[in-house]
């Protein structure tokens, strides 16, 4: 090593300098580990914390033997979305559709098919918000889940989606706050000032603040926190400010308009918006109007 250093021009104070940052970076990202895993821990207990909540308020004054018809309707709603994949009954017409849609926003979701259901194939997920998106679309129908459980369904799905995005959040959070202390890249002063310039051109712009419920639901459609942040630089999504609209106001009026039970519209869009945010050089389309063609001759 020392050889090879030496060819490279590095001192030994150098490799012992880099040999140090490294076991920083080590220790980093083992901080990083144990504050996701205290976040994952803490969106269990407040989960738990929120069921135990829901029984003492349905619990009535007198001692009672069997359970009311709220705690039966919950129980088959959890034992359904705690034994992924999610599988579900659908027309032969809407196969297609249903297909499609089983793939989830990462396009790899989907379960593989029931070949044993009565009737023919089932087809399945294993993405939570899928099943919310086929439930909307009305071509698939879960399977030991009654369509009067369907709404209790997907308001499961949106709690356990906004807990695990909470704890993502705080992992997340842990992540910056540690790596700007053993890196050193951007100081505590440089983060409060960034975030006091984009303060100010969210001001600039009068963008409305994003509201709990536009958050909740595009987390039940798909879209990332961080899609939703990027799009404040997708001018072809139209105008936020003289529309009155916050960021997630406005990807969910371009969801909205094109949603299309016959055509995957939303899925695709949700899946494009998540990608671009990721990686901006993905995008390959010159206009909204090119995505959405691409979309309906199967091309995207």
């Amino acid at each position: 090593m020392s050889g090879l250093a030496g060819m490279l021009g590095m001192s030994a104070d150098r490799q012992r300098e880099r040999e140090a940052q490294q076991k920083q970076r080590d220790a980093v990202q083992k901080k990083q580990r144990e504050e996701a895993a205290k976040a994952r821990k803490k969106a269990r207990e407040k989960e738990a914390a929120r069921i135990a909540e829901v029984e003492a308020n349905l619990a009535p004054s007198q001692p009672r033997t069997s359970p009311t018809a709220a705690e039966r309707a919950q129980v088959v709603v959890d034992a359904y979305l705690d034994n992924p994949p999610y599988y579900g009954a659908s027309k032969f017409e809407n196969n297609k559709t249903v297909v499609e849609y089983c793939r989830g926003a990462d396009g790899r979701s989907s379960a593989p098919p029931d070949k044993s259901a009565p009737g023919g194939w089932a087809f399945g997920t294993r993405d939570p918000l899928a099943v919310v998106r086929l439930l909307k679309a009305g071509v698939w129908s879960p399977r030991g889940v009654h369509p009067p459980l369907w709404g209790l369904l997907e308001q499961t799905i949106a709690a356990r989606e906004a807990a695990n995005s909470a704890a993502a959040e705080t992992a997340s959070r842990a992540r910056a706050e540690a790596s700007v202390q053993a890196v050193g890249h951007k100081t505590a002063q440089e983060l409060r000032e960034e975030e006091e310039a984009r303060e100010t051109l969210r001001r600039a712009r009068a963008v409305e603040e994003d509201t709990p419920e536009e958050l909740a639901r595009c987390a039940a459609l798909g879209v990332s926190s961080a899609a939703v942040q990027a799009s404040s630089m997708w001018e072809e999504l139209g105008p936020c400010s003289n529309a009155g609209l916050s960021l997630a106001g406005r990807v969910l009026r371009v969801l909205d308009l094109f949603e299309d039970p016959k055509v995957p519209y939303v899925p695709k869009l949700v899946e494009a918006f998540n990608r671009r945010a990721a990686d901006k050089d993905s995008w390959k389309w010159y206009s909204l109007d090119r995505l959405l063609e691409a979309i309906a001759d199967g091309a995207a």
